[in-house]
């Protein structure tokens, strides 16, 4: 058994994954709209009266959970499910708005003697894969990317104030995830900010560039109250890899001022699902960690993302 704790969007999307894996799941959400709609909408088992409720009247421990609650939710739910006995879980991204929280579901992990996974789905795009492949034949020399966040829109979003304010976490690490990823983490970087938004005070444009601990030139951008997207860009001695949009790869050759989508990659899994989540949760029910962020790993990194978000 398995608990999807939330019933958002994100639960909708590893609900139609766990349904096409064929495994016995059960969502458990809190708001009584979002659960009949999530049921309506797929035909399956939903919970609506929250995660502690449901803890105190069942007691059977699932196998694992996933957790995608509203992200200042995300470490109290974790723990919560740790305390219970659950030994397998995968958080949404970021997992905790602090290291603080972050440290004290790892102190948990290790007492229970249980698993706690990060869940950023653009490491397992089928583009990414491709790319990862690529660079088996090819030097990784460079990486640069933007991280542009659409102002107009965030502002507009239903959150709380403190996910606004940490939305570098909550929400753009997942593009600079992705390329730490590729190139290994950022061990040498110069951040740089300007300007400010009354929903994202630190800081409203952000550049810098560094090296990872693989020897990658490192080098991005991002202008929250400018035109822009997310994209990036990985340059080897041959060609340039370019995600633009981010569910895509591109390419441009040596010599070549050509921009070309990337003809062998099979989209199928991307197209049909949420892209990324399918092989995502594939990898998490079989145990298979290697491309799953851990707690250390995001440990590590909430201190790149602090530093560029100027937190």
């Amino acid at each position: 058994m398995i608990y999807v704790v939330g019933a958002g969007y994100m639960a909708r999307e590893y609900s139609r994954v766990l349904k096409a894996l064929k495994e016995q799941f059960l969502v458990i959400g809190r708001g009584e709209e979002s659960v009949k709609k999530l049921k309506s909408e797929l035909d399956i088992e939903v919970y609506s009266g929250g995660l502690s409720p449901f803890l105190l009247d069942n007691k059977l421990v699932p196998d694992c959970a996933i957790v995608c609650t509203p992200v200042e939710t995300l470490a109290s739910i974790t723990m919560e499910l740790l305390a219970f006995g659950v030994k397998k879980i995968l958080i949404e991204k970021p997992g905790a708005l602090s290291v603080k929280e972050l440290t004290e579901i790892k102190v948990l992990e290790a007492e229970k003697d249980a698993t706690v996974l990060i869940g950023y789905n653009r490491r397992f795009y089928q583009a990414t894969l491709a790319l990862e492949e690529k660079l088996k034949e090819e030097e990784l020399i460079a990486a640069n990317f933007e991280m542009t966040e659409w102002s107009h829109l965030i502002e507009k979003e239903p959150c709380s104030d403190s996910v606004k304010q940490k939305w570098v976490l909550a929400n753009t690490s997942h593009v600079i995830d992705l390329v730490m990823h590729v190139t290994g983490q950022f061990k040498e970087l110069s951040s740089l900010t300007t300007g400010s938004l009354s929903w994202h005070k630190s800081a409203a444009r952000f550049v810098g560039s560094g090296m990872s601990d693989r020897g990658v030139l490192i080098s991005y951008f991002g202008y929250w109250d400018g035109p822009g997207r997310w994209s990036a860009e990985f340059v080897t001695t041959k060609n340039r890899y370019i995600f633009r949009p981010m569910e895509k790869l591109q390419v441009q050759r040596l010599g070549s001022v050509t921009v070309e989508f990337y003809e062998s990659v099979n989209y199928k899994l991307d197209e049909e699902y949420k892209p990324g989540v399918f092989l995502q949760v594939s990898a998490f029910l079989s145990d298979d960690y290697s491309k799953l962020c851990s707690l250390s790993d995001q440990i590590a990194s909430f201190s790149i993302y602090q530093k560029i978000a100027n937190y």
